[in-house]
């Protein structure tokens, strides 16, 4: 993406089509790690940790994340995602 957008003074359509196509490779990506991440990790860590480590992990990422994030952020964010696939679908 940095190339191409180096590359936008001299051929800005064509700096935009190669923007536009490193952009949906790497959402691709994207959403392959993030099934992979759904169908095998979560699934191992579920299968491998009893419910009370289940909610003592939860718990922790949830300290975790206002710690370094602050109070609210997680739900800005989700309320973003929600906007958004209203919006596009």
């Amino acid at each position: 993406m940095v190339t191409a957008l180096s590359h936008a003074k001299q051929d800005p359509q064509a700096a935009r089509t190669e923007l536009f196509q490193n952009a949906r490779a790497y959402l691709r990506l994207l959403r392959e790690h993030i099934a992979k991440e759904d169908q095998v990790l979560f699934e191992m860590v579920d299968s491998a940790l009893t419910p009370e480590e289940h909610k003592k992990l939860l718990r922790e990422f949830d300290e975790h994340e206002e710690k370094e994030l602050g109070a609210g952020i997680h739900e800005k964010y989700l309320a973003i995602a929600k906007e958004l696939e209203d919006r596009l679908g």
